[in-house]
């Protein structure tokens, strides 16, 4: 979703990973419809096996226990300059420089894990 978004509207050029296949295979139909497929890349593959230290941007559809989970590798491998937009859920103890709602459901924006408030 975020990524198909960032495509059309902002002219962004995207990767994605999933782990589930039939969510994988959903998300590569999905670009495939729109004709995405030169701006976005999907990849079935663990998120906890990807660099993410070319990220500008990095979006996540994780719970808050995966986006947890995943705290320590954002701030390894993140740039200062990265910035992290969550779908749905927060980072727990990390507070998001702003919170917005899309259709009613939440995104929560972060800035650079390191000047990043703690909770």
């Amino acid at each position: 979703f975020l990524l198909k978004l960032a495509a059309k509207l902002y002219g962004a050029k995207g990767y994605g990973v999933e782990l589930d296949s039939s969510i994988f295979a959903e998300a590569k139909q999905a670009i495939s419809k729109e004709n995405l497929d030169h701006m976005i890349t999907v990849e079935q593959k663990d998120a906890f096996d990807v660099d993410l230290s070319s990220a500008t941007v990095l979006t996540l559809y994780l719970s808050e226990g995966g986006n947890l989970k995943l705290l320590p590798k954002m701030k390894r491998e993140l740039s200062a300059e990265a910035r992290v937009v969550s779908f749905c859920w927060s980072i727990p103890g990390v507070k998001p420089c702003r919170t917005i709602k899309v259709d009613g459901i939440p995104i929560f924006l972060y800035g650079s894990f390191y000047d990043a408030p703690q909770v």
